[in-house]
């Protein structure tokens, strides 16, 4: 009895962990959403809160003012993608088509939404997903044309490219997001290098994105929310 107690209430804990942390996270932030930013903040001139900053500062500063709970769902996003297809058809193809439609999902949300302050963020965001997509798209391929080799070979790509091109395909997808991380952090620790490539390109990209000029508050925001040292007043 004592056994199947616990295994009832580990599973309950297995489904509440995952949806009560961001579920709690969403729910602080939007409690106390008018108390993160002063009133004179603005997207060019970013002023957090102090007490704010100091407390809840790496969960939001990050993203749009208006898109302050975006943590919570880029936790659910995590969610979905490594646990919860992962009890959806085990072991069949459905599962990594799935899979692949809820990666596009979300690639077209953040597309969208545009959901971090800095716009070179949301390119490093998008390009990591667009990576993550292709990846679990090879992985489709190989795990297609593994399971039936005769049909793929009759119908499918297997006729026109081997099932080593979509290995490849998938490493270098994996790579590429890779080293687009430390090229990001590269970036972000020597801005002069930065700065230089963008506008040398003649894109400044990072500077200058949609909303306007990013000011050396945001970059000292940014800067201490980065290396996770908050300033106590």
């Amino acid at each position: 009895s004592s056994y199947y107690n616990i295994i009832y209430f580990a599973s309950f804990m297995v489904i509440l962990y995952p949806v009560g942390i961001p579920a709690a996270l969403y729910i602080t932030l939007k409690r106390k959403h008018e108390d993160l930013y002063e009133k004179e903040s603005t997207r060019e001139n970013v002023l957090p809160v102090a007490k704010s900053e100091r407390t809840l500062g790496h969960l939001y500063i990050g993203y749009e003012s208006t898109l302050y709970w975006w943590e919570a769902f880029d936790i659910l996003r995590k969610i979905f993608l490594t646990s919860f297809v992962v009890v959806l058809f085990p072991g069949q193809a459905l599962q990594i088509v799935i899979t692949l439609i809820l990666t596009f999902m979300f690639v077209e949300m953040l597309l969208l939404a545009n959901a971090y302050l800095n716009d070179y963020d949301d390119i490093l965001q998008n390009t990591c997903q667009v990576c993550l997509f292709f990846v679990i798209f090879s992985g489709m391929m190989i795990s297609a044309s593994s399971e039936n080799p005769e049909f793929w070979n009759k119908t499918g790509p297997s006729t026109m490219i081997s099932q080593g091109f979509w290995q490849v395909l998938a490493l270098a997808s994996a790579m590429f997001g890779y080293f687009a991380c430390i090229f990001s952090v590269l970036l972000w620790n020597f801005p002069d290098l930065r700065d230089m490539l963008f506008k040398k390109l003649g894109n400044d990209i990072i500077d200058n994105g949609k909303h306007g000029t990013i000011s050396n508050t945001q970059r000292e925001v940014r800067r201490r929310m980065t290396m996770e040292n908050f300033e106590v007043e």
